[in-house]
């Protein structure tokens, strides 16, 4: 198992150093839609992907290697903008590093983070809004457990009530929102304005990005919450030990990466009670048998079986493969789960 992991580990720091490198075919069409007065974005460095790569690194071995590090400097020495809640899970890891060394860039760039969040718009209700400004404002699954996540370790680690607080906050009034009555399972978001749930209930993903966001909270409310959400997704859970990409679609393509997010988050939230120490021996079992069926789909240290990237509400392209979401929260996992 050692052997494998260092693979594992080895692959997602190739894969971090070389996050956001463009090919010398993108380079041309950036340039030509420059020429032609488009928009291109800039890069991101800190994106979403490379915060699961980097919260693999950390959580295997502190990033001993130095690859998550390498990340937060080059980063830090562009200026360190924090662009959205995406970049919200690369700053957990940032935070986590700081406790252990007292790096005071990071700790500064965290707290840059957590001011973003905490004064970015909201709606009705005070849950943040996914990138605002456009036609419609919209709140994510997606959005509001990279926030909670890091919000929730921030508040922790530096003693800050109010981010701890908005982070449950923010978990209690997604949950109010987009739950399905029928199955208490998420839905992927809603439409603020009208209320209106949208994308699918129970993609995979969105549950394991609200589950990591409530696998540290101290609030009693969010524990039971977290702990009824577990208990259904295991019922859906496959024989392989793998969730399905859709948990409602139990014939469907398994999906590693929201197998791996999803039992890293039951793992951390058992490990600092989240879910209570009576739960351990009722997920042991399906802890093993995840494992299994990650390493089933892991060759020359490279996670397969993860779903593409989603385009929006409802749109998941089928296609299954090596991400780095999928890489990095597998690290996540097997290494929590191989700790006594």
């Amino acid at each position: 198992m050692d052997a494998v992991l260092s693979a594992i580990a080895g692959e997602a720091v190739r894969e971090l150093k070389t996050y956001g490198t463009k090919t010398p075919g993108e380079r041309a069409r950036d340039l030509a839609r420059r020429l032609c007065g488009r928009r291109v974005p800039a890069p991101d460095p800190v994106f979403w992907p490379a915060g699961l790569l980097g919260l693999g690194l950390t959580e295997y071995d502190g990033d001993r290697e130095g690859a998550v590090r390498a990340r937060l400097d080059a980063w830090l020495r562009g200026g360190g903008r924090t662009a959205c809640a995406d970049d919200a899970v690369m700053l957990y890891s940032a935070v986590r590093i700081d406790t252990a060394e007292h790096n005071v860039p990071y700790r500064e760039a965290a707290d840059r983070m957590a001011r973003s969040l905490m004064d970015a718009p909201k709606d009705a209700a005070g849950t943040l809004i996914y990138r605002p400004g456009r036609a419609h404002d919209y709140v994510f699954a997606d959005g509001i457990g990279m926030a909670a996540l890091f919000l929730d370790a921030y508040g922790r680690a530096y003693g800050d009530e109010r981010a701890s607080g908005e982070a449950a906050k923010q978990l209690k009034a997604y949950l109010s929102m987009a739950t399905d009555a029928r199955t208490g399972l998420p839905y992927h978001g809603y439409e603020t304005a009208a209320g209106t749930k949208n994308g699918l209930v129970g993609w995979g993903r969105a549950v394991g990005w609200l589950m990591m966001g409530m696998s540290g909270t101290q609030d009693a409310g969010l524990r039971l919450r977290l702990r009824d959400l577990a208990r259904s997704a295991e019922e859906l859970c496959g024989e392989d030990g793998l969730f399905p990409w859709l948990l409602t679609a139990p014939q469907g393509p398994r999906d590693v990466s929201a197998t791996a997010m999803i039992r890293w988050a039951e793992a951390r939230a058992l490990e600092n009670g989240a879910l209570p120490a009576s739960d351990r021996e009722k997920f042991s079992a399906g802890f093993s048998a995840s494992a299994e069926g990650i390493l089933a789909h892991t060759a020359d240290g490279r996670v397969g079986q993860s779903l593409s990237e989603c385009a929006g509400f409802a749109e998941h392209p089928q296609i299954y493969g090596c991400y780095p979401w999928g890489q990095g929260a597998a690290l996540a996992f097997l290494s929590l789960w191989r700790r006594p």
